[in-house]
């Protein structure tokens, strides 16, 4: 088989978010807590007229947990310091006085969401930061992009705008924040699609990550007990797509990483399938933890999971959290063996493919984690392929 070295489809990742990395700090390559300190210092040094610095690559198992006082020794102004996962982050005071609505030192899920959204870049600056960030994803043979999270209008209007200007260099679709489903504007984005662009679907977090325990788990957290959370209801979830597809968004993608969350997602597409929806092409983005029996109602929706091969790193970090339930972390080969049709994108850690592929071929530690070369490169919509 020849592997073309161009032509992939990354089917979940934040070009439009993502792209503020080329202008804050990216303190993610960090191993611990003095090598991240050592760069932030240096960032904010090079900017030093800035009213909030925003750094990303906090990783609890490498760094721990800064202090709220080690970061307000490296700044008196606004520093934000976002975890890998991105469903949390740390403040230090001026920051956490700055965004009065978050709650102390640590934010997570729909506190870090807000606080995430209102401090995205503008269309301006969007329409200079997206097509650098394209250019970079293109290095990597990423042809087509899903861009798993816009939230405001500004993203969507910047790619509106830089596809008309004939200036987007990736295809690109996103699914989008319930936030948006008011906007009239949505509406008519999602009628009058662009060459290169296109709104497909609704985007939901149904729960959180493990790195902050927030993943919603059947069984407790070997570490603190707890089973994480769920971000909606059943209800919540079922009346929010309902509303998504009369507006024209086809295809609900639901975010869940837990074993839990993942069924509970299933919950919600089985009632509404019985309720007279196809829900065939409907997503589950991560589906990183699933239980065996949950395998056939998936394949009996025609629901497709999105996952992440890289993932397969969590495997070398949270056995102190999972215990033996590790082995339901990514079950690509019974998934694919039960006849389910799963895609896989990167969640830009680190984007690309190629990562992918690695973990997916020679960083398996189960059985059930490694499929072959071919699956692995059709998984991401490869063209070329022969």
């Amino acid at each position: 088989m020849n592997i073309p070295d161009s032509g992939y489809t990354d089917h979940h990742t934040h070009p439009s978010s993502r792209c503020r990395i080329l202008t804050e700090c990216d303190a993610r390559a960090a191993a611990t807590w003095d090598e991240a300190r050592t760069m932030i210092a240096a960032h904010i040094v090079a900017n030093p007229t800035r009213d909030l610095y925003v750094v990303h690559g906090w990783n609890q198992s490498t760094w721990g947990t800064p202090a709220q006082a080690d970061l307000d020794a490296l700044t008196d102004v606004g520093l934000v310091v976002i975890n890998v996962s991105y469903h949390g982050a740390l403040l230090n005071t001026a920051a956490a006085e700055k965004f009065p609505g978050t709650i102390g030192h640590l934010v997570s899920e729909k506190d870090f969401e807000e606080l995430a959204i209102e401090t995205l870049p503008k269309c301006d600056d969007l329409l200079v930061a997206i097509p650098k960030y394209h250019e970079y994803l293109s290095t990597l043979g990423v042809v087509s992009a899903h861009d798993m999270h816009v939230a405001t209008m500004d993203q969507i209007d910047a790619y509106r705008e830089l596809d008309r200007r004939g200036e987007l260099a990736i295809d690109t679709t996103a699914f989008v924040n319930a936030r948006l489903l008011d906007d009239p504007r949505l509406v008519e984005a999602v009628a009058n699609p662009s060459p290169r662009f296109r709104v497909a679907g609704l985007k939901l977090f149904l729960d959180g990550a493990i790195g902050v325990h927030t993943a919603f788990v059947t069984e407790p957290y070997l570490d603190t007990h707890g089973h994480g959370m769920l971000r909606h209801s059943k209800d919540e979830c079922v009346a929010l797509i309902k509303k998504s597809l009369t507006l024209g968004l086809a295809t609900p993608a639901i975010h869940a990483i837990g074993d839990a969350a993942v069924a509970t997602v299933l919950d919600v597409y089985e009632e509404l399938k019985a309720d007279g929806h196809d829900t065939r092409g409907w997503r589950i983005e991560h589906c990183e933890m699933v239980r065996p029996n949950d395998i056939p109602r998936i394949l009996a929706l025609g629901a497709v999971p999105v996952m992440q091969p890289n993932f397969h790193w969590d495997l070398d970090h949270y056995g102190d959290r999972l215990g033996d339930n590790l082995r339901l972390i990514n079950p690509f080969r019974p998934l694919l063996d039960a006849g389910v049709k799963i895609l896989f994108g990167s969640d830009g850690m680190p984007e690309g493919p190629k990562v992918g592929i690695e973990y997916a071929m020679n960083r398996a530690r189960f059985p059930e984690q490694q499929i072959t070369l071919e699956e692995t490169l059709i998984a991401y919509g490869i063209t070329g392929l022969d």
